[in-house]
């Protein structure tokens, strides 16, 4: 397994990934118009693109076998809701299901907190939609704490529990 900055010739692959991993967790009950909107304005080629440009982003790629698995998105200076002195995000841990359960997650996880102490981040912030036991738990095994609520609403303002969790590193 490889992890790596995002390069400019990954940005379908990213897109791709995002997709199946975002209708895997939250469209189990199939894909409504919403969910479809919110898919294609959220995971294009192009708005990749721009998150790689921006200096408040950062992307990281998972491949394995010289393929994209997986990829790890952190917002540099997005303060948490329910403590804002933690700036750091990890606003997308992604990766494809069938390398779930496989060690590769784990490898993530090393990898981000490595990186983030390397660049003198002191703490991670996180959240994890409430109904989703295997992220929630992959959380506190590799050290977050539960540090309270918020909620997503990317689905045209429908407000859906999200548990923020916090790492100090």
């Amino acid at each position: 397994m490889k992890i790596y900055e995002t390069t400019d010739s990954q940005v379908k692959h990213i897109a791709s990934i995002g997709i199946s991993v975002w209708t895997h967790n939250y469209g189990f009950d199939g894909v409504d118009s919403l969910m479809a909107d919110f898919l294609w304005q959220t995971f294009t080629p192009a708005v990749i693109l721009e998150k790689l440009n921006s200096s408040e982003k950062k992307l990281f790629s998972v491949s394995f076998e010289d393929r994209v698995i997986g990829f790890i998105e952190v917002n540099l200076d997005r303060p948490c809701p329910t403590a804002s002195s933690r700036k750091v995000e990890i606003d997308k841990f992604y990766l494809l299901e069938s390398f779930c359960n496989r060690g590769f997650g784990g490898q993530m996880m090393a990898f981000i907190k490595n990186w983030c102490k390397a660049q003198g981040i002191p703490d991670l912030w996180l959240t994890a939609w409430v109904h989703n036991e295997r992220a929630k738990a992959f959380y506190l095994k590799h050290g977050f704490e539960h540090i309270g609520d918020t909620y997503f609403t990317g689905l045209k303002g429908e407000e859906h529990l999200n548990l923020v969790f916090s790492l100090t590193l």
